[in-house]
């Protein structure tokens, strides 16, 4: 169990800091990720984005089997911006070897349950239209219309927005 929290509270941390610091690049106008950086001047995103791509080589696992989950998907997005400030490809790379380790060759998605009806599921969704928008893969296709068939039918709140999940 105390290894779950530690787990928990890193990914939250690195989320924080890799999506603050890419965030910044965005609000300021800037095209490259090194405009927030550390008093070494080595850019606070790139450093963040290279610490979770040697922890967790093979998407977040962290000795137990990988889940596809809200948490992976922020830091994979955060790592998406850092990719699209600099167009370096090991960014890309990370993000849909992350996500093969869910979407099989069919467009299934390991782990995942439309009708759990978990809104936090989707989140993971927009990795995977973000490589199917890049590679144009027919899996990835599939795998956002898995997703995008479990918004058609999520419970609503009677003001017509989501539910978090199904209870």
């Amino acid at each position: 169990f105390l290894s779950f929290i530690k787990r928990s509270i890193t990914i939250a941390v690195v989320s924080l800091i890799l999506v603050a610091a890419v965030s910044c690049n965005a609000q300021s106008g800037s095209s490259k990720a090194e405009t927030v950086s550390s008093s070494q001047g080595k850019p606070y995103a790139a450093d963040m984005a290279n610490t979770v791509m040697t922890i967790w080589k093979d998407s977040m696992t962290n000795g137990r089997p990988a889940h596809w989950t809200y948490d992976q998907s922020v830091v994979l997005r955060g790592i998406a911006g850092l990719w699209k400030a600099t167009g370096e490809k090991k960014y890309f790379d990370y993000i849909q070897k992350s996500m093969d380790l869910f979407v099989d060759d069919k467009g299934n998605i390991r782990t995942y349950d439309q009708k759990d009806f978990n809104i936090d599921n989707v989140s993971c969704g927009r990795n995977v239209l973000l490589l199917y928008n890049v590679t144009g893969k027919e899996k990835y296709l599939k795998a956002v219309q898995t997703i995008r068939q479990q918004l058609r039918e999520h419970p609503r709140t009677n003001e017509g927005g989501f539910w978090h999940k199904k209870v």
